[in-house]
């Protein structure tokens, strides 16, 4: 895999990962365990530095042959989903153990 498919991939990712950051501390924001305005502070925390290096960087648009909205729609929708789905998974876990 060459450098210019790594970095659109990565940030896949890691946008990803900040979905499912999101998601899971959402979930704990309804219940009432974090402030709510924690989800999406750390969801822009995690999320803003790849967007910016993902507009900045050129090799993006010189390497695929599509528009960036296919690349967050293939990518980021999907790993933000099955993220959720794991955080949701960890919170029912830690709740059915301490109960």
């Amino acid at each position: 895999m060459e450098r210019q498919e790594i970095i659109p991939v990565s940030l896949g990712v890691i946008w990803g990962l900040a979905g499912a950051i999101w998601i899971t501390m959402l979930l704990g924001t309804i219940r009432g365990g974090f402030p709510s305005y924690l989800p999406f502070f750390i969801h822009v925390l995690v999320s803003l530095p790849a967007y910016l290096w993902w507009l900045a960087s050129h090799q993006i648009y010189e390497s695929f042959q599509f528009p960036p909205i296919f690349f967050v729609s293939f990518l980021v929708i999907p790993s933000t989903l099955i993220g959720g789905a794991i955080g949701y998974g960890i919170n029912k876990l830690v709740e059915e153990l301490q109960s």
